[in-house]
């Protein structure tokens, strides 16, 4: 049946993980296009050179800059406070995209970050190599527990110590809530890793 629980509006695919070919025409109309998100992306992702996925307020400047927003250094501090709705002391990449693109529907913010984190994503496939499977199998092993599930609060740790960057952590804790689950098996936590870096066997 098409009972799925996490199914949502604005993607009938079952992965938070985006191929841009795969995007429908018109996915962020009728206010923006394909190229202005993606040229968003290559803003952010010149001054966010850590791929944290975030700015401090140092690299918020440089965004502005390169965005041509010209801005008394005041207005640009109080905006990013505004923005920074978490207080963290950075604004998060899902924060700033209903700033920049005020005329998308949240369920189009939500597309243009997965689109996002999917495209920063495929340089960790280029960066990750020699990963076994054997490997995967013995970090799966340190955090899992007695019955052999992992939960996804682990997530993070566990990819993180393959050289996963922050925003392919996030995507692929994106990938397993939109799936909806709360732990994952081992071989399901290795079909989450090949669909970022090439595991061998």
């Amino acid at each position: 049946g098409e009972s799925r629980k996490k199914s949502s509006s604005y993607s009938a695919e079952s992965t938070a993980i985006i191929n841009i070919k795969d995007l429908r025409k018109g996915a962020f109309g009728p206010h923006y296009s394909l190229a202005e998100v993606l040229h968003f992306r290559g803003n952010f992702n010149s001054v966010d050179v850590d791929m944290s996925g975030t700015l401090d307020m140092n690299e918020w400047m440089k965004f502005l800059h390169r965005m041509n927003q010209k801005m008394n250094p005041t207005d640009a501090q109080l905006l990013f406070m505004h923005i920074d709705h978490d207080r963290s002391g950075t604004i998060e990449m899902s924060e700033l995209l209903p700033v920049v693109f005020s005329n998308a529907k949240p369920e189009q913010h939500r597309l243009m970050h997965r689109l996002i984190l999917s495209e920063n994503s495929k340089r960790v496939r280029r960066e990750i190599d020699n990963v076994t499977r054997a490997d995967v199998v013995s970090l799966f092993g340190l955090y899992s527990d007695a019955k052999g599930q992992m939960p996804i609060s682990k997530l993070d740790q566990s990819l993180f110590s393959l050289g996963f960057n922050q925003q392919s952590l996030e995507l692929a804790t994106l990938e397993m809530e939109n799936q909806g689950l709360a732990k994952i098996d081992m071989e399901t936590f290795i079909e989450l890793c090949n669909k970022f870096i090439d595991v061998d066997p």
